[in-house]
């Protein structure tokens, strides 16, 4: 498995709010993982919901992104919600839309210095192939990457899907304690953002999973 590792960045500033979101690919592939995939709404629910200075938001997505729960709604038995059951997998496209989500969310309260952290969840490489569409999510997630952290589960069998992206990943296989284990270094990650934030400290300080470089 991937390390996670250190990249504190020159243009952070202390963050006042984590806005943090699961985007979870729904593609029928995942139905191996899907039980999984609840367990890990349910634990980070759990560990964070009621957790000063973070907000959630539950998004899926296939051919598009479907938001079941948004910053600030009800949280509570959401990952009931969730089946394995879309089409294709438009991993790049949806990014940019859930990163085009965040933002819009964030511009409600311009007065509140925003740190987005975008747990992505997903079995394989996007459907479509597009090369400008790489190109646009690539220079998207660079943009967004001075006041964000990426954190990607990735079991596509070994061909690292963020790559293409410049986003590194946490690789898994469909077996449940290996999800497990590389759920565990997500929430740690969540955590880190999380205290630095109530610290007053740079929101990328410590443990993440920033795009590669």
């Amino acid at each position: 498995m991937s390390n996670l590792t250190k990249t504190p960045k020159e243009k952070d500033t202390p963050a006042d709010m984590a806005q943090v979101t699961l985007l979870i690919d729904k593609s029928a592939s995942m139905d191996v993982v899907e039980r999984e995939a609840r367990l890990a709404i349910d634990r980070t629910m759990k560990e964070f919901a009621d957790r000063k200075g973070m907000v959630f938001s539950i998004r899926f997505f296939d051919s598009h992104v479907n938001t079941l729960a948004d910053f600030g709604t009800d949280l509570k038995n959401t990952s009931v919600y969730y089946r394995a059951d879309g089409g294709e997998t438009y991993l790049y496209q949806s990014i940019m839309e859930c990163i085009d989500l965040s933002e819009a969310d964030a511009r409600l309260t311009p007065e509140i210095k925003i740190h987005h952290v975008l747990v992505i969840i997903t079995d394989g490489q996007d459907s479509k192939h597009m090369p400008d569409e790489i190109t646009a999510c690539k220079r998207k997630i660079k943009d967004f990457d001075v006041k964000a952290t990426f954190i990607m589960l990735d079991f596509s069998g070994g061909k690292a899907v963020g790559d293409a992206i410049g986003l590194q990943g946490i690789p898994f296989s469909a077996n449940p304690k290996e999800f497990k284990e590389a759920m565990d270094k997500v929430l740690k990650a969540i955590g880190q953002v999380a205290d630095n934030i109530i610290k007053q400290l740079p929101p990328t300080t410590g443990l993440c999973l920033p795009p590669a470089r």
